[in-house]
């Protein structure tokens, strides 16, 4: 969360909910998804319901080994 106070134009949120308690992620959901702004958010996870949003707006990319 300190990362995104003081509004940077991107921000890297890797493995994000990693060592924070239930109430904690409901909190930082909510801000990530209520938050209003011109600002990148890449969120780099293994599980895709760790994404907050959905819709058109989200772009999505797998890396995948071959």
């Amino acid at each position: 969360m300190r990362a995104l106070v003081g509004w940077p134009p991107v921000v890297l949120l890797d493995e994000v909910w990693s060592g924070m308690d239930d109430d904690m992620i409901v909190a930082a959901r909510r801000y990530l998804k209520t938050s209003e702004g011109d600002q990148a958010v890449v969120v780099i996870t293994h599980w895709e319901d760790e994404v907050p949003w959905t819709g058109d707006e989200v772009k999505k990319f797998k890396l995948a080994s071959i």
